[in-house]
């Protein structure tokens, strides 16, 4: 059993070494040669680590995600009404000390584009389920209180569906902060409809 825990500490801290590269140069870019350099370990031993450079992307993805997440969790928590919650859940990733996750995240949706059988959308794929758990649960609460209608939880698609539209979009807009207005009047608009 100690070995499994060390492997995945290596794993963990090879590709947490490696991000300042993957940053920079971005998946299309990257060889297992640079990745190793970065590391400062031989190419072999990334290989005893990992199947190819998609794996090391997608192991300090699941990192920051974990870091992101963990954030959301304790940050939405404090938070009493359910617009509050999503603006949290959804928001929190354009505040600057994600900046390298919205990066990150960038990457794996734009290789899932082209690649639609890899282990970047299976990464996706948890990344939906998680948030639809979550925003689940807010929405389930919230029309337990009677705060907002009956059938709300329909609409978990499209709020998940334009966090990910808005999140694309971000990337080509030169003013993040009409993004972070956008979002904020959308989720504000919607629960106006939604208000019992």
């Amino acid at each position: 059993m100690a070995q499994k825990i060390c492997k995945h500490q290596k794993r963990e801290s090879i590709a947490f070494s490696c991000k300042s590269l993957i940053l920079q140069e971005g998946l299309k870019d990257l060889t297992i040669s640079s990745l190793a350099k970065e590391a400062n370990i031989g190419k072999g031993t990334i290989y005893e680590y990992f199947e190819n450079k998609e794996d090391i992307v997608l192991e300090l993805a699941n990192i920051l995600h974990t870091e992101y997440l963990d954030e959301v969790y304790k940050l939405a928590a404090k938070k009493n009404s359910i617009e509050d919650k999503i603006k949290v859940l959804i928001l929190t990733s354009y505040e600057k000390r994600f900046i390298e996750y919205r990066k990150i995240f960038k990457e794996l949706i734009g290789v899932s584009y082209y690649k639609t059988n890899c282990a970047f959308m299976l990464f996706q794929n948890h990344w939906y389920k998680q948030n639809y758990q979550l925003l689940y649960k807010y929405i389930q609460k919230a029309i337990k209180n009677k705060e907002i209608k009956e059938n709300s939880t329909i609409f978990i698609d499209s709020i998940l569906s334009t966090f990910v539209g808005y999140f694309m979009l971000s990337f080509s807009k030169s003013d993040l902060q009409k993004t972070i207005n956008s979002i904020d009047s959308y989720i504000n608009n919607l629960f106006l409809m939604l208000r019992v």
